[in-house]
């Protein structure tokens, strides 16, 4: 079986420790996100975001937004610098190609502030999603990816292309190993087995 899309993979489940998912075929998969500690912060992780300060003890100056805040100390996002960036840049959002240029940069530095305001708040995090793969309860393979971002699921899509690539890889395996055993034991010829694993 393949898991074709994320909507195979439960959207509710104990993914902390692990959920595991039937895949047919002999094929299970446990399925396990964890916090990526390591992600950094997303205007530092991506382009295309307006300038964010650092920690500090002040009031918001004008063209300012304020992020977030804690004891006392403030991020803030520069919204008169982000707006002169994205007219430079031609930034959009939804509903794209709507209004003037002005207009599409306000719009989109308006997203860009909420989105990263919704991570300075932990409203979303960045994951790993790690997926291992058994064939008749054998562990065959583990693999994984960081700095996935879990904004309302989303992370589910990484998680089935995962899965897929590792059923995929796993047949693959077999396959040749099969091919090999048919070529060892004479039932095919040398030269077919390998034309047909190529």
């Amino acid at each position: 079986m393949k898991l074709s899309a994320a909507n195979d993979i439960p959207a509710y489940g104990d993914y902390d420790k692990g959920e595991t998912i039937d895949c047919g075929n002999g094929y299970t998969v446990r399925v396990q996100i964890d916090v990526d500690l390591d992600a950094g912060t997303p205007w530092e992780n991506c382009d295309g975001h307006g300038p964010v300060s650092g920690w500090e003890r002040r009031n918001k100056l004008p063209g300012e937004l304020i992020l977030c805040e804690d004891r006392g100390s403030k991020r803030f996002y520069d919204f008169a610098a982000a707006v002169k960036i994205a007219r430079r840049d031609a930034w959009d959002t939804k509903p794209y190609n709507t209004g003037t240029a002005g207009e599409r940069a306000h719009r989109a530095v308006m997203a860009d502030y909420e989105y990263l305001r919704r991570w300075c708040n932990y409203q979303w995090r960045y994951i790993g999603v790690i997926v291992t793969l058994y064939r008749h309860g054998a562990e065959v393979s583990t693999d994984s990816l960081w700095g996935v971002e879990d904004d309302g699921g989303s992370w589910r899509e990484t998680a089935a292309r995962l899965v897929n690539d590792a059923i995929a890889a796993d047949t693959r395996v077999a396959f040749v190993d099969y091919v090999d055993v048919l070529a060892r034991a004479g039932t095919i010829t040398e030269e077919l087995a390998q034309r047909v694993t190529l």
